[in-house]
């Protein structure tokens, strides 16, 4: 019982305590102050802990502690609640008696932060009892990070360092922009450390982005993002210049293969080329990203092979070290070397490459300064040999001693050139190099080096222009940017510039556009502000004056007048090259005309060595893939849409082959039977395999421009017309598995940057088979969604991002036929997209592609109201049309918040 008694004791005790520690605990945090969050902007709601009483006096106040407190807000009781501070009028309410609403936050309206110190203090209310004090904390857009340094540039990438800034309360992501110096576009930059999510103030983060071209200043800054808003580019920004490209060749000794054709494009050396790039571009890849490799050509030998290896002008030493050294120690997987046969530039290196670049380098004085020491005394023994020849012109032997000593300078100098070639730090010493400058881009995914691209380059090697027809589909593109590839790597610092977007499968490249993207090519080339007229001329005066060849690219052109006879006036200096339809374009030039895939190619393309493609095509008989080929007219485009087709749905190629068959029966249109069975193949691959929300969604394609449309168009498109709210993360997935579009971008946080590009019979064929009302529809929902970006406040970043992608895609549904019969409530919406793609124009100083824009957006407003009057009653009559259009639901009306009309507008 004693025992008993103790242990209830100590229980009742323990259990006191632990009472007593909880009232005190409830009692002391009673008295804390509350955290309450509101956006800047918008309302946040303070509750007001004390019953509401309407017969006491109830006060809000700002307690400031013993800076003593501020009444903002009093009732007096039967009456209305006053205002007392006059920067809250307007903005204080009471709701549930007692409780307040402060409205149109802003951050002076921070218990923490705020910059007004009358105010700065918790909020707290009083009646009769004074209630919980409230920490007011208003969450906004970041501020601008800081510290912004550029810590390494190479040929095609920056890396910058940032700390973080205030991150508004919210959490903040930070995104690499970019630009070319003396242009105003900002772009987002590339690649997966490029942006950086969770980001803390004062947080160090490292960003790393792509870039277009080497040896180019670009302007790079840091923009904060937040749920709210970001930072602008203009806040601040640093400059950076891309490395330019340098080169080495070198010769390996293949001992175990066998010599079969000096010519690395030769078909029969195509696996062995392949082989060599492969082994040394994955020993030096990770070490030196930029790294280009290319096999110039096989000697007998066993196998030499002369390679051309580029990179960066500043890590070339690098890799010319670390290319010795892979090969020296047997590193390079996947081919046999001789390790003991290496040359570099025409000479065996030594066993160890110093490195004449580094800073900490105690021979670099010596090996300077010796030759210059050298270098001094040849001149005074040739300043001597001259006076004593003035002396006695006659002395044989004294002519004989200055000739000796001009030669042992001129090669004193010849050898300080050498030594100071590959060192950055002697560049005064250097020859100028020309820029690199190219809009051209890669080969798709999956593109196959046909015969017929062979034939391209082979021909382009022989000719100084090349004219390359054939049928649509049939990958005259896709082979001159394979060759366009081989000719970057063949010609140092080459300027590449592809003229190419058109409007649609019967109108090929237009005058427009080949105005548009050469004032682009001469802003590239540093030309000054020109006349269209004189643009070509002014344009091939700058690259005839390079050193290197440049190469013109011409995509689809179908009438050989849109071309400016400039462009073919210096076939010497500047290649040319066009692709057609037409078999019969009046060009007098060289000719390639597109065959096909021969038997071996189409082979070879089906029966891929990856998984899958050796799964579905490995137990298919050769003449069943070759009557597939055959219906597509065996070009690449159909049998590209038919392999990814039969990948996705392993249906069998005797099946697909059937049911195309029958699918192509049904499209209409006057086209030859290998083009029906592309359609029927675009329409089988969107109806079969496609979700419907994706189809439906990829259709807006149709009326776009070929490039760069943006995906969050599309599935907005989508969501106007039907209400639908499609998965692009599926559609994307879709689209490129079945090769239906190319996929460029990547989603981020903030805004989804993924855009895909589509080939004209991809829209040809999805045209075909719309009706009128589906295409009004989509006419008319895209016309919205341009709408809610083309607005007059585009200073948020993403705006003038998104602006400048959809310039093209406005213009192409504007010249849509169905746009002249839709309903007078679209005329000033198609006003307001005409008026700012002039705008857009003369920003980019072409008033002259401007002026039609501007006359139809003057032609739809006239269509409203008449423009004849004085200025007064033209404004009179605006303002009059502005309400009754906004009063019948006029479209523009409805994508725009209500704002006041003046003068100035």
């Amino acid at each position: 019982m004693e025992v008993s008694a103790s242990a209830s004791k100590s229980t009742c005790g323990v259990l006191l305590t632990v009472m007593v520690c909880l009232i005190l605990q409830t009692s002391s945090s009673a008295g804390l102050p509350t955290e309450v969050f509101g956006d800047e902007g918008g309302q946040v709601d303070l509750r007001c802990d004390p019953v509401f009483d309407d017969s006491k006096r109830l006060f809000w106040e700002v307690v400031q502690g013993t800076a003593g407190n501020i009444q903002i807000l009093v009732k007096e009781p039967g009456k209305e609640a006053e205002t007392l501070e006059t920067r809250y009028a307007g903005r204080l309410t009471l709701y549930d008696g007692n409780s307040l609403r402060i409205s149109n936050l802003n951050r002076d309206d921070d218990s923490v932060t705020s910059t007004d110190r009358d105010v700065l203090g918790t909020y707290r209310c009083s009646q009769g009892t004074a209630g919980t004090e409230l920490i007011l904390r208003v969450r906004h857009g970041p501020e601008p990070p800081t510290e912004l340094t550029v810590t390494a540039t190479k040929l095609y990438s920056v890396t910058v360092n940032v700390k973080g800034g205030q991150d508004g309360l919210l959490s903040q992501s930070l995104c690499l922009w970019y630009r070319e110096e003396g242009t105003e576009e900002w772009k987002k930059g590339k690649g997966q450390t490029s942006c950086q999510s969770e980001v803390k103030e004062g947080q160090e983060v490292t960003l790393e982005s792509t870039l277009p071209t080497s040896n180019t200043t670009y302007q790079v800054c840091v923009v904060a993002q937040n749920r709210l808003n970001s930072s602008r580019c203009e806040d601040a920004y640093v400059p950076a210049t891309t490395d330019y490209v340098a080169t080495f060749n070198t010769t390996i000794r293949l001992p175990n293969e066998a010599f079969k054709s000096s010519d690395p494009n030769s078909q029969q050396n195509s696996g062995l080329v392949s082989r060599i790039v492969n082994s040394v571009v994955l020993a030096l890849k990770s070490a030196h990203p930029d790294i280009e490799v290319e096999v110039i050509q096989f000697r007998e030998g066993s196998v030499l092979a002369d390679l051309k290896i580029s990179a960066g002008q500043r890590e070339i030493q690098d890799v010319k070290e670390d290319f010795v050294s892979t090969v020296r120690s047997g590193r390079l997987t996947g081919i046999d070397v001789d390790r003991n046969y290496l040359y570099i530039d025409n000479e065996i290196p030594r066993a160890e490459i110093q490195d004449t670049g580094s800073k900490d380098d105690p021979d670099i004085i010596a090996k300077v300064v010796t030759p210059i020491a050298v270098l001094a005394a040849a001149a005074i023994a040739a300043v001597t040999a001259v006076y004593l020849c003035q002396r006695n012109s006659r002395s044989e032997g004294q002519k004989h001693i200055f000739e000796i000593t001009y030669m042992a300078v001129a090669q004193v100098l010849q050898d300080l050139f050498q030594l100071a070639k590959d060192d950055d730090k002697f560049s005064i010493l250097h020859s100028s190099k020309e820029m690199a400058i190219s809009n051209v881009r890669q080969p798709d995914n999956g593109f196959h080096e046909s015969v017929d691209c062979k034939n391209i380059v082979a021909k382009a090697d022989e000719a100084s222009s090349l004219v390359v027809c054939g049928s649509t589909g049939s990958g005259k593109t896709q082979g001159v940017l394979a060759y366009a590839k081989k000719f970057a790597g063949k010609t140092a610092n080459a300027a590449m510039w592809f003229f190419g977007q058109s409007e649609n499968e019967e109108n090929g490249l237009s005058e427009k556009i080949i105005m548009e993207q050469g004032k682009s090519l001469a802003e590239r080339l540093g030309v000054g502000k020109v006349s269209p007229e004189e643009l070509p001329n002014s344009i091939m005066a700058s690259l005839c004056s390079r050193e290197s060849l440049s190469l013109l690219i011409f995509d689809d052109v179908t009438d050989p007048n849109a071309i400016p006879p400039a462009y073919l006036s210096a076939l010497d200096k500047v290649m040319v090259i066009i692709t057609t339809r037409s078999t019969n374009l009046d060009l007098n030039l060289p000719r390639h005309e597109m065959k096909g895939f021969e038997e071996k190619d189409v082979l070879q393309f089906l029966r891929r060595e990856d998984k899958k493609s050796l799964e579905i095509f490995q137990g298919t008989s050769n003449e069943d893939l070759l009557k597939l080929a055959d219906y597509f007219g065996n070009f690449p485009h159909g049998l590209s849409l038919a392999r990814a087709y039969l990948l996705k749905s392993r249906t069998s190629v005797e099946s697909y082959l059937r049911e195309l068959q029958e699918r192509s029966k049904n499209i209409p249109g006057q086209l030859k039977m290998h083009e029906k069975a592309v359609y029927g193949a675009i329409l089988m691959s969107m109806e079969n395999r496609m979700d419907r929300a994706s189809q439906d969604m990829f259709k807006f394609a149709a009326i776009l421009s070929q490039d760069g449309i943006p995906v969050s168009i599309l599935s907005k498109g989508l969501e106007i017309a039907s209400g639908e709210n499609p998965n692009k993360d599926d559609f994307v997935t879709e689209v490129e598995e079945l090769s239906l579009a190319r996929v460029e971008g990547k989603k981020e946080e903030w805004i989804d940057g993924r855009m895909i590009s589509v080939h004209q019979q991809t829209q040809a064929a999805i045209l075909s088979s719309l009706d009128e009302q589906q295409l009004q529809t989509m006419t008319e929902s895209l016309i919205k969604v341009f709408l809610q970006y083309f607005h007059k406040d585009t200073r948020k970043v993403q705006d003038g991002y998104m602006s400048s992608l959809l310039l093209p895609h406005v213009e192409a549904v504007l010249s849509l036929p169905i746009i002249s019969k839709l309903p007078e409530k679209f005329h000033p919406a198609l006003a307001r997209l005409y008026e700012t793609i002039g705008y857009m124009y003369c920003q980019k100083h072409l008033p002259e592609v401007a002026a039609p824009a501007l006359e139809k957006a003057k032609e739809m407003i006239s269509s409203l109201v008449p423009m004849d009057g004085d200025e007064e009653s033209v404004y009179q009559s605006l303002v009059a049309k502005g309400r009754e259009l906004h009063d019948k639901g006029d479209v523009y009306c409805k994508g725009l918040k209500t704002r006041l009309l003046t003068k100035g507008d």
